[in-house]
């Protein structure tokens, strides 16, 4: 038949009317011309007048479940009937994996818990097998390539499988992205790269193959990445935060104390004491914007570097200042506390209640001085 009469046939199949040679059995049991029905119609109800031989036919489940996919009813009971016809267990378990992304929650809810269950099984299967030959368990790892064997003609399956296979990795180390944050700590040097072959790496130890399949499908790794890209977006911005806070802390503290340090000085000094010399620098690397005062209605904006390297502190002099009375010295403990409590815990700390104390302190010493005079 040419095009026209397809056509026509398909017009007058719809119409009930004469089909000549041809009998409606016939026509019913051709997936082809159903889907062209369907296609002229579209009207899902066509379904229940195919043969059985075309109900269980995957390719044309596909179909309808592509062409009425906010139809979920009808889809799941398409599904239904499928699974009752048909005996081919790869198609089914591939349709079952694309009913649980395609359908809203509770009706997915059935799919998903049959598709991990059906996972459990098969992990189970490869434990047992290396179980009954511990040799094997290199080899085997945790059953990719015996997995990969068996739905090798599913690429729907083995990509589910993978995806279940990480994520079991994951929880096997509580979190692999904390893991990988304290790898890659340096946010700047980041590069998604490396951690790609880190996580890479990180696989192989529980199975080689897997490792080998996510080097040349790398996409099957991308939400850890973004996972650990997220987090650890988060802890630099927060790491920030919690820097910016404590340089107003110790400002706060030495302007409200009548201290006499010098807050950059002193900072540096302790910085130094801690290591962390590099990290405060980095905060000093500042850049001010000053208008022209000659021209002060359309001033042009001119840049001044104001940033505070180490090289320029004296930490001779930082450290005579420290130690020049009890009350400076007390001031540089107080300002050590703040900076470690900041920077290395989350316990809160309120400055004035140190402020508050030095007070208290100073008052006492100053009585019992007093009372030692006399």
């Amino acid at each position: 038949m040419n095009n026209k009469e397809d056509i026509s046939l398909i017009k007058k199949y719809i119409n009930g009317e004469d089909l000549g040679e041809i009998s409606v059995e016939e026509l019913e049991n051709n997936k082809d011309f159903m889907k062209e029905v369907i296609e002229h119609t579209n009207d899902y109800k066509i379904y229940n007048l195919c043969s059985d031989n075309v109900k269980k036919d995957y390719e044309f489940i596909n179909y309808l479940i592509n062409k009425f996919p906010n139809n979920y009813k009808f889809i799941d009971n398409v599904a239904k009937i499928y699974f009752d016809k048909s005996d081919n267990e790869l198609n089914k378990k591939e349709l079952k994996l694309i009913m649980e992304n395609i359908l809203p929650d509770v009706l997915a809810k059935k799919y998903k818990r049959c598709n991990y269950q059906q996972y459990l099984d098969d992990r189970e299967e490869m434990e047992n097998l290396y179980l009954s030959n511990p040799l094997l368990e290199d080899e085997i790892g945790m059953g990719f390539s015996k997995l990969y064997e068996k739905y090798s003609n599913s690429k729907m399956i083995i990509e589910y499988y993978v995806k279940h296979l990480i994520d079991d990795i994951v929880n096997d180390v509580d979190d692999l992205k904390y893991y990988l944050l304290e790898e890659f700590k340096d946010g700047k040097s980041f590069n998604t790269y490396e951690m790609t072959n880190y996580i890479i790496g990180y696989i192989g130890f529980y199975d080689k193959a897997l490792s080998i399949y996510i080097s040349k499908n790398t996409d099957a790794i991308k939400d850890v990445i973004n996972s650990a890209i997220e987090l650890q977006n988060r802890f630099y911005k927060e790491k920030e935060q919690r820097f910016s806070d404590m340089f107003d802390m110790v400002n706060e503290y030495i302007n409200y104390s009548d201290s006499k340090l010098f807050a950059v000085e002193t900072i540096f000094y302790i910085a130094r004491e801690l290591g962390i010399t590099d990290k405060i620098e980095e905060h000093y690397k500042r850049k001010f914007i000053v208008p022209d005062t000659e021209e002060f209605d359309k001033y042009f904006e001119d840049e001044i570097d104001l940033s505070i390297k180490e090289e320029d502190i004296d930490y001779e002099f930082a450290e005579s200042e420290i130690y020049d009375s009890e009350e400076s010295k007390r001031d540089y403990l107080n300002i050590k506390k703040i900076m470690e409590n900041q920077l290395f815990t989350y316990n809160e700390l309120d400055v004035y209640s140190l402020i508050n104390n030095k007070q208290k302190t100073l008052n006492k010493n100053y009585f019992e001085e007093e009372d030692n005079n006399n």
